[in-house]
């Protein structure tokens, strides 16, 4: 079975006032920090969906060395997150192939680290691909889930309207909750005084 990365990145960041995907992070903007994480992990195919300001992040040419990447657009971001992970396996339907397990994480997560994927990829090469698995760090869970393959496919059988965590509680899906000392999965960057404090000497 194969492990797939998908960025949700597609929202209007209205709080934030600009694309959180392109805000500047370690040397990378926010899309390209958590791409990278997930191919040094061992993540090599990776999607990242856009919304309305896709064609800010593919101009700004910050994803210009990102290999093994796919751009998908949610045409309809204002339905949630959920429609974002839908698009992305639209689009993985339509390669005809059979569905992938996917790690998914959200842009605005960007201090995630990359020994986090690397624990959410070994948990489930350990344990199989049909369940959930939902990081957690000091008793709370957080981002970046792995999604298995049909737990995956399930996912289009819902309103693109719904909750994420529709997506992961929904009965007969099994989740396995994956401790990490990584506080950056429960870290949201989501307003100006937030981006403030992540690049605060001393706090990124």
């Amino acid at each position: 079975m194969e492990l797939i990365g998908i960025v949700l990145a597609a929202g209007d960041s209205s709080r934030m006032g600009s694309p959180k995907a392109l805000l500047r992070y370690q040397g990378g903007s926010f899309a390209q920090v958590i791409l990278d994480r997930m191919a040094e992990a061992g993540i090599s195919r990776r999607i990242l969906v856009l919304g309305r300001n896709h064609d800010a992040v593919i101009q700004d040419g910050c994803l210009g060395g990102v290999t093994g990447l796919m751009t998908v657009v949610n045409p309809d971001p204002d339905r949630g997150q959920l429609s974002s992970l839908q698009a992305a396996v639209l689009q993985l339907v339509e390669e005809g192939n059979e569905l992938p397990s996917a790690l998914v994480a959200l842009v605005d997560h960007p201090t995630v680290e990359t020994q986090t994927y690397r624990t959410l990829l070994h948990a489930w090469q350990s344990r199989g691909g049909a369940a959930v698995y939902l990081s957690r760090c000091r008793g709370k869970r957080g981002h970046p889930i792995v999604v298995g393959a049909d737990a995956l496919a399930r996912v289009l059988d819902l309103p693109a309207t719904a909750q994420m965590r529709e997506a992961v509680h929904r009965p007969g899906v099994e989740r396995i909750d994956v401790e990490v000392s990584d506080i950056g999965v429960n870290r949201d960057v989501d307003t100006p005084g937030d981006y403030e404090a992540l690049l605060r000497p001393g706090r990124s």
